[in-house]
Parts: structure tokens; C-alpha cells; sequence
């Protein structure tokens, strides 16, 4: 995943929310995480799924889904070609409140409750 920075000041675009977008390859299933921050996704290219606090969620590319903060979250990308999701987070303001927290799954992955 990769942010946008501001040029002008090497910072996130505004000190309470990132712009960022990740790229994920085909066949690739990230591993579970969770962080005391919250994002919108945008799918902007490709298709795959999502698993939020142990709940499958499809998408494909027009499609929008939130992670709330705190959740557990992980990516795959179950197709042939590349995923590419776009997400606005909160995780800059929460830095700037010395709140911000990141933890990864003890397991790596879930347990799909769906």
C-alpha cells in the first residue's frame, strides 16, 4: 500500500486522513490486522474479497466497502488479474492524537464466521 504525500510538505494530504492505494496480485491473500484507524475502500480495478471481523465480503471494481476501526481485516485477490483499491483513513489524525495502534493476527487469518 503507498500514500499520497503532499510535495509541498512530505505529509499526508490533510492531517486528519491518507489517501492511499494498494495493489494486490493476483493469487494474493494479505494477512489479518487490525489497527485503531478506520477506511473507505474504493475498488477501482479487478475483483476479490474481504474478510471484516470474520464476515466475507465480495467486490469488484466500482464497488465500496468500510473498515471500521479496529476490525480485523484482510485482502485477497482470487483472480487472474491485478486488484487495485483506492482508501481514504483516518489513521493521520489518529497519529496526531498519539491514539494510533496496529496489531497483526496472532493466526494470520481469520476464522470466516459466514
Amino acid at each position: 500500500m503507498m500514500e499520497y504525500i503532499d510535495p509541498a510538505t512530505a505529509k499526508s494530504v490533510y492531517p486528519t486522513f491518507a489517501c492511499c492505494i494498494q495493489m494486490i496480485r493476483p493469487g494474493v491473500k494479505t494477512l489479518a490486522h487490525r489497527q485503531a484507524s478506520s477506511a473507505v475502500y474504493y475498488v477501482f480495478e479487478g475483483s476479490g474479497r474481504s474478510v471484516i471481523a470474520g464476515r466475507v465480503f465480495d467486490w469488484s471494481a466500482g464497488d465500496f466497502f468500510v473498515v471500521p476501526s479496529y476490525f480485523w481485516h484482510e485482502h485477497a485477490n482470487l483472480s487472474r488479474e491485478p486488484a487495485i483499491l483506492f482508501s481514504v483513513q483516518d489513521y493521520p489524525l489518529m497519529k496526531n492524537l498519539g491514539i494510533y495502534r496496529e496489531e497483526k493476527h496472532p493466526d494470520g487469518h481469520q476464522k470466516v464466521l459466514n
